[in-house]
């Protein structure tokens, strides 16, 4: 299949792409534009149309970041301000003035939602999403069933709450876990790694991994980090080297 290149942008700085057939790309402008699936509010155009080409994400023009999750997106301005839209399920946007929308069924917002708190990066997840202030200091909102929001219990919270841990220099927020990288390049998780191993509730230092991280991801049940000498290591319950890498 021949790559074609996404009609209307040539000044994207950053893409995110969501679970659910969604994607968005800050521009150097510092707007932000979505496409795809938007059954539920994704992609922040104050409607649930599916769009086929890129549409502006209402009321920012001044992002720093975006991050796209499984039913939501999120992102932080330049003045170190949160918004989230999309799927409003068990608190996932954590606004302090949600919009009272629904989808279908679903609560919903389909415009950015002010989260409160000052916040310099921020992660969306499977229906929860977590941040880190300028000094490190982590948050985490929304479905907390196995412990993703890392404050030591399994509670949902609508609002963010802080995390015992930190300071962190980067967070991921994913399919129900969430990794924070230390500022020296260790890293800890919280919530489930696969299917059978029960819940972590708060920040827990991964074995092996305690120095030079730079980058985490996963799909799905499975979580990989990347070293900063280039070596990949993934995991479900203990982290292994990817053969070769």
């Amino acid at each position: 299949m021949k790559p074609v290149q996404v009609f209307g942008i040539d000044d994207a700085v950053q893409l995110s792409l969501g679970g659910t057939g969604f994607s968005c790309a800050l521009r150097a402008s510092g707007s932000i534009v979505c496409w795809g699936s938007n059954f539920l509010g994704q992609l922040g155009d104050g409607t649930t149309t599916q769009r086929n080409l890129p549409v502006g994400v209402m009321g920012i023009d001044n992002a720093a970041l975006v991050s796209a999750g499984e039913f939501g997106t999120c992102a932080v301005d330049m003045d170190d301000v949160a918004w989230c839209w999309g799927r409003n399920y068990a608190g996932a946007l954590g606004a302090d003035h949600a919009d009272p929308a629904t989808c279908g069924t679903e609560p919903c917002a389909l415009t950015p939602q002010h989260v409160g708190g000052a916040m310099h990066v921020v992660s969306a997840g499977l229906n929860a999403a977590c941040a880190i202030s300028s000094a490190g200091a982590p948050q985490c909102w929304g479905w907390n069933g196995v412990g993703q929001v890392g404050d030591g219990t399994t509670e949902d919270r609508a609002l963010p709450t802080a995390v015992a841990g930190g300071p962190f220099s980067s967070i991921f927020s994913g399919y129900q876990h969430t990794c924070g990288v230390s500022r020296t390049g260790g890293l800890f998780c919280w919530g489930a790694s696969d299917d059978t191993a029960g819940s972590i509730t708060t920040p827990t230092a991964v074995p092996t991994l305690d120095r030079d991280i730079v980058q985490v991801s996963d799909n799905y049940w499975k979580l990989y980090a990347l070293r900063k000498d280039g070596a990949v290591f993934t995991w479900g319950v203990t982290p292994v080297q990817v053969p070769g890498l």
